[in-house]
């Protein structure tokens, strides 16, 4: 690639703009500072250099230009990254592209052009649209969200969008292929996709319109109409530009969000979303009323491994977090759930008592918390109990990918419910895997370590260790883990020199092996030890220290998978 199209690009688009419109910068001097996207900070230690073209952290080290920062920021590559920028420059990257490539991309451009048209177009239409406009105020949105997400507004008849583009000079061809219009099988001619409807324009990842999604106008439906009984919300068909097992709606906004709130807040519906981004919930994203898919987990993950659900509270909603849950859990997302109350949806909740929204998200638990709580409510009799623990909740732990957070559910569950921790073990071994057959899993142990064995196994671990110390010759460290080493200096090195001598293992290699397994131990037995304490502060009602509990348990179970991780 040649220098000459990203120095005309960096021309063109001064680094503060760039940096600018990802996050909050403030004059300092010439220069720019704001507080560094890239590690959490609590003062500004992230610099931006105008003369330079370029930005520093003084916190983590991050540096670099335009292309570096939105490489980063977007997790793309430098094609991408390019391609993104010349976009926003005006930059033509004709000829530094393939013959074939051009053609691909100059039908992609195309169509941006019309979808962008048509998204005009039904601006203007709800601004003349006061029926609508009522209807929007009315479920609690302010104008200028309705102005900041584009929101239209389609007439009644059967080719008003049509008629306007190609008034513009825009082909059949486009149109169709942008989704806008299809083409009569009787009659040849074409007609509107989207008619009588509210728009909501959906974006790509850069905040360009890529397709539509049409809410029906209640208001404007009348009996005997050909179309009476279309569906209440109509999605734009897949397009060169739109895929919507890969889009997720307000994605353009949240990416710069997550990160900050280190957490994806995942609700169903258009108005749910704009409600909670107007609420100060830039984090959110709506799947559109279709299901979570793994792309969008995937895109998610890039910012978050964290997310909270907040689907409606009805039957429906639950059934689509349900399904949500399962997948997300397995492919490694840590997974809360927010219950909406009395079967509301999060947009009314917020228009009616955004405090109560705001307390039901800070209340959000994980799934097999939330599950585990609503099976306890019902007061069942054990042995009834138990079958449900077996079949309703124990394959939302099978869907878990991480084995460490398996076992933390595991001690959980036995603690709450009083079922014997071996007999969920084996229980689990044969739950059936409802999600990815339980590929790319850790299998069940197939036993447990009791409380005695555990610590005969860390005593003699320490053994060894003070054993690997004194081949190394370091006796204080030694004395740490057996304080006569001294005393039985000859029958250590000899034990530790036999087990080297099995695995063909230097001192130093054998010994970060057992220091790491041992620090592991040590995590598990502190673990136990505060889910006991979670659950003493929980029964006493003390919700603040069960909080305090809770969150360190988090800490711990995120340390157990960094060593587990580690050590694949």
């Amino acid at each position: 690639m040649s220098s000459k199209a990203t120095e005309q690009i960096k021309e063109r688009l001064p680094i503060q703009d760039v940096i600018g419109s990802y996050m909050k910068l403030e004059r300092a001097g010439a220069n720019y500072k704001g507080r560094c996207p890239f590690h959490n900070e609590k003062t500004p230690s992230f610099m931006v250099s105008v003369d330079r073209g370029s930005y520093y952290c003084f916190g983590c080290g991050a540096k670099g230009d335009i292309f570096t920062f939105v490489q980063e920021f977007e997790k793309l590559d430098f094609k991408e990254a390019l391609k993104l920028l010349a976009d926003r420059a005006g930059v033509v990257l004709d000829t530094y592209r393939a013959p074939e490539e051009r053609q691909v991309e100059d039908g992609r451009d195309m169509l941006r052009k019309v979808m962008e048209l048509a998204a005009s177009y039904y601006q203007e239409q709800l601004a003349k649209d006061q029926k609508s406009l009522e209807y929007l105020t009315s479920r609690g949105l302010e104008q200028s969200t309705i102005e900041e997400w584009r929101l239209g507004s389609t007439k009644e008849g059967w080719s008003n969008v049509y008629e306007h583009l190609k008034g513009l000079g825009i082909s059949d061809a486009h149109i169709e292929k942008a989704g806008l219009a299809k083409k009569g099988e009787k009659s040849g001619g074409f007609y509107d996709r989207f008619r009588s409807r509210i728009i909501f324009p959906i974006f790509d990842p850069q905040g360009k319109v890529i397709a539509f999604t049409g809410r029906e106008k209640e208001w404007e439906k009348q009996v005997g109409k050909e179309d009476v009984h279309t569906a209440k919300y109509l999605n734009s068909p897949d397009t060169p530009l739109f895929d919507k097992s890969r889009t997720l709606y307000g994605f353009h906004k949240a990416k710069v969000a997550i990160p900050k709130w280190k957490c994806t807040l995942l609700v169903e519906g258009q108005m749910d979303l704009l409600m909670c981004h107007q609420a100060g919930y830039g984090n959110a994203v709506a799947t559109s009323g279709t299901a979570l898919t793994p792309q969008q987990l995937e895109m998610l993950g890039r910012f978050s491994k964290n997310i909270l659900i907040a689907y409606d509270g009805d039957k429906a909603g639950i059934e689509a977090a349900r399904r949500a849950w399962m997948l997300a859990l397995s492919v490694g997302m840590d997974v809360k759930m927010a219950l909406m109350p009395g079967g509301a949806d999060p947009a009314d909740l917020i228009k009616a008592d955004v405090d109560a929204f705001k307390e039901v998200i800070k209340k959000g638990v994980h799934v097999v918390e939330f599950y585990l709580r609503a099976l306890l409510a019902r007061n069942l009799p054990p042995r009834e109990l138990g079958k449900e623990v077996e079949h309703e909740l124990l394959p939302y732990i099978k869907a878990i990918e991480s084995p460490i957070d398996q076992a933390h559910f595991m001690t959980l569950v036995a603690a709450r419910t009083g079922i014997k921790e071996e007999a969920l073990y084996q229980a689990l071994r044969t739950t059936p895997s409802v999600v990815g057959q339980g590929q790319g899993k850790a299998p069940l142990p197939e036993q447990r370590f009791d409380d005695t064995m555990l610590s005969q196994q860390h005593n003699s671990k320490h053994r060894l260790i003070a054993g690997t110390y004194l081949l190394l010759n370091n006796e204080d460290k030694a004395k740490i883990y057996i304080h006569n080493a001294d005393t039985i200096r000859d029958e250590l090195q000899f034990v530790v020199e036999e087990w080297l001598a099995k695995s063909g293992q230097s001192p130093e290699a054998y010994l970060a092996d057992l220091l790491a397994s041992a620090e592991k131990e040590r995590l598990h037995t502190e673990l136990q030890e505060t889910m006991k304490a979670y659950l003493q502060a929980d029964q006493e009602g003390d919700e603040a220290k069960a909080q305090e509990f809770l969150k360190k348990s988090d800490e711990i179970r995120r340390a157990l998978t960094n060593h587990f991780n580690e050590k694949k």
